[in-house]
């Protein structure tokens, strides 16, 4: 066991009706106050475009959510070096959009 495996775990992911896109113990550390506000942004962005039978509501907006994740990651990690371990779960990506193309299945008879 490694001293980074004794760190707490904070995860960055969303989820519906979150207020903040973060799990664990992110409470007890002082992370920067325009990172939380961009992170409440992105899980904003999440709840408006993203619903929960349907996917995204667009491609556009699955790639705009999708390019500020790394963004995301790197800064809360950043913030949290040697007192946190970050994990992401960006299980949204793994979701298509309305307007993907839908695979297409063959008629039962």
């Amino acid at each position: 066991m490694t001293v980074h495996d004794e760190l707490p775990v904070v995860t960055l992911t969303v989820e519906y009706a979150y207020t903040f896109p973060l799990e664990g113990p992110y409470r007890d550390f002082d992370l920067p106050a325009a990172l939380l506000s961009d992170l409440g942004d992105w899980q904003g962005f999440f709840d408006l475009h993203f619903h929960p039978h349907t996917g995204w509501d667009s491609d556009q907006a699955r790639a705009s959510w999708a390019g500020q994740a790394d963004d995301l990651a790197f800064r809360l990690r950043r913030a949290l070096w040697e007192k946190a371990r970050v994990e992401v779960d960006f299980w949204p990506l793994e979701v298509p959009s309305d307007s993907s193309p839908q695979e297409s299945r063959p008629q039962e008879t």
